[in-house]
């Protein structure tokens, strides 16, 4: 009996450590997977509150993931144009003046391009005159008016028409000029205004009467004045003055054709003899 009972005691004494180590490693393993779940799940968490309150209050993070400069600079983008447009003044008036001659070979061929590249570049002729003088060359001598977008395109159409002899330009800024025209033109309009509602008023003299309708016919003259002086002012912005000079080469022929010699003899002779007719009368 006693061998036949400490027979299963032996057993367990046996079998004992390694049941205990493989319930060691299992809970370990069991364990780890937990803890690895349980960091995972407070990462997951953290991440989601820091999402949750960054669209809370309107910021986002500045870290290594979240930072992205297009997106950035495309947030910035309508704050740097209100920027830049309280700081870049309007622009400066400049009115261009070109003279420019030219030497062609062909004149009429020229004289007929001239017209096709004032009409293709929208601008007008101002004033031309042609000159066609007997035994000498030909030439044109024209004012064009060429809108300002468009005149060094048409500069240089002019001058492959020919060989150029000679170009100049200049520009002037009249930005200054431009301001100050306005003001004084809207200090006249303004005095006219109060002008018209004295006359309204009305008075019980004449010579008050008289003397404002004078004083209301001098401010609108100078205002007349002035809104012309505007205009060519705008005119000389928006168009480039092109003073264009064309001159066709010139090729001097050679006198002594049969015919020419012929009639130089004929005339010759015919002197020779009204002035011995002319000397024997005299005799």
């Amino acid at each position: 009996m006693n061998d036949q009972s400490a027979e299963p005691g032996m057993h367990q004494i046996k079998w004992s450590p390694q049941l205990r180590f493989l319930r060691r490693m299992v809970f370990g393993v069991v364990g780890v997977v937990i803890l690895l779940f349980l960091v995972g799940y407070d990462e997951d968490l953290s991440s989601r509150r820091g999402i949750e309150s960054s669209r809370a209050t309107g910021l986002s993070s500045l870290s290594e993931r979240s930072y992205n400069p297009p997106m950035l600079m495309k947030g910035l983008a309508p704050q740097m144009k209100l920027v830049q447009a309280a700081v870049i003044p309007q622009g400066i008036l400049v009115a261009r003046d070109v003279s420019l001659n030219v030497s062609v070979r062909n004149f009429a061929e020229a004289r007929s391009a001239v017209d096709r590249i004032v009409k293709a570049r929208a601008g007008y002729v101002a004033s031309m005159t042609v000159s066609s003088p007997k035994d000498t060359s030909q030439s044109l001598s024209a004012n064009i008016e060429i809108p300002a977008a468009q005149s060094d395109a048409a500069l240089e159409e002019f001058k492959a028409l020919g060989r150029v002899v000679e170009e100049r330009r200049s520009a002037e800024e009249v930005t200054s000029q431009s301001e100050d025209l306005d003001i004084r033109l809207k200090n006249a309009r303004e005095a006219e205004t109060r002008l018209t509602g004295i006359l309204r008023m009305g008075t019980s003299k004449v010579t008050d009467v008289l003397e404002v309708e004078k004083e209301m016919a001098r401010v609108r003259e100078g205002i007349e004045r002035m809104e012309t002086e505007q205009k060519h002012l705008n005119n000389r912005v928006a168009f480039a003055a092109i003073d264009l000079n064309l001159s066709e080469e010139f090729q001097a022929q050679l006198d002594g054709g049969p015919s020419l010699v012929g009639l130089q003899i004929r005339n010759a002779v015919v002197n020779g003899y009204h002035e011995a007719e002319d000397g024997l009368i005299s005799a």
